[in-house]
Formats: C-alpha cells, sequence, structure tokens
C-alpha cells in the first residue's frame, strides 16, 4: 500500500512551488529595470538616430546616440527644469515625452521617437 501524502504536506509543496515562481519574477522584473533603455527617432532634417539611454541603477545618467551614418555620441546628463536634457561635445539632446531636440554644429532639429 503506497502512503498518500497528506494534505497539509500538499499545501507546503504548492506553497514552495508559488514562492520560487514569484521569487523568480521578481529577479526577473529587477533584471528589466536595470537594463538601459532604447529609442530610434527621426528628425526634422532626415536624421535618424537610435539613443540607449542608462539604467535608472547608473551612478550617472547617459544617452548614447547613433547617427544613420554610423557615428556614435555619448552625451552625460544636465541639469533640466523640464524633461532629460543631455550634453556634451558640442552638442545637446533634449527629450520631453515622444519628442526631442537635437543641437549639433549650430542647428536645432525637432526628433520624434517612433
Amino acid at each position: 500500500m503506497t502512503a498518500r501524502p497528506r494534505p497539509s504536506t500538499l499545501a507546503t509543496v504548492a506553497h514552495r512551488r508559488a514562492a520560487a515562481l514569484a521569487a523568480f519574477g521578481l529577479a526577473t522584473l529587477l533584471a528589466t529595470a536595470a537594463q538601459a533603455t532604447e529609442a530610434r527617432y527621426t528628425c526634422s532634417s532626415g536624421t535618424t538616430l537610435k539613443a540607449v539611454f542608462s539604467p535608472p541603477s547608473a551612478k550617472t545618467g547617459r544617452v548614447t546616440l547613433t547617427f544613420g551614418d554610423g557615428a556614435t555620441l555619448t552625451l552625460p546628463q544636465a541639469r533640466s527644469a523640464d524633461g532629460g536634457r543631455y550634453a556634451g561635445k558640442g552638442t545637446t539632446f533634449w527629450i520631453k515625452g515622444n519628442a526631442a531636440t537635437l543641437e549639433r554644429k549650430g542647428g536645432s532639429e525637432t526628433c520624434t521617437a517612433q
């Protein structure tokens, strides 16, 4: 005769499985939150770029811009009263919602997230 597990034993096993699944879900959520965020933009002059923003856990904010011609530029986050502003090396990239302003080479253009 095979011994059947007591109901309390089945409940304990189910509880352990639920706890393991919850821990896995939390770990996945935390790993996703720690990753950089990426957005693609098309600007008024026809410029296309990909912006990769540092994860919220980074000590200092930054964005890496990769332009359609392959040029890459990393800018540190700068103070901003509204939106996210990244500036350095004669370039400013300022985002607010789905819109951005790219200032470089003495000009300014409006960009829209795709």
